[in-house]
């Protein structure tokens, strides 16, 4: 069984379809470590809320994906993308990082 704390920081299932199809169109395709449709046949039967290695390779993903998204939920909670002038302030290098930490148990 998937311990609760790591299921409560996965991304919405909106997010974590993106980032999953993300993961396979930009990723895998060029260094493929994933047979997709063994993936998405375990993803589909939800494996990830019972078997916490599986769970584990999502994340992954949800965090090697996050690289390629434009949605600020895959960025840490409070973090703002602009400085008080407007600017970047290099917000999107964090993209991905809260699926690592709750990965290792941060």
């Amino acid at each position: 069984m998937t311990p609760p704390f790591l299921m409560s920081k996965f991304p919405p299932l909106d997010l974590a379809e993106d980032l999953v199809e993300l993961y396979f169109s930009r990723n895998n395709s060029l260094f493929p470590l994933l047979h997709r449709p063994t993936f998405q046949k375990q993803w589909s039967e939800g494996l990830y809320k019972t078997d916490l290695w599986f769970a584990g390779v999502c994340m992954a993903i949800f965090a090697v994906a996050s690289r390629w998204s434009d949605d600020p939920r895959v960025l840490p909670e409070g973090t703002t993308l602009t400085t008080s002038d407007g600017s970047d302030n290099g917000a999107w290098a964090l993209a991905g990082w809260k699926y690592v930490d709750a990965a290792l148990g941060e």
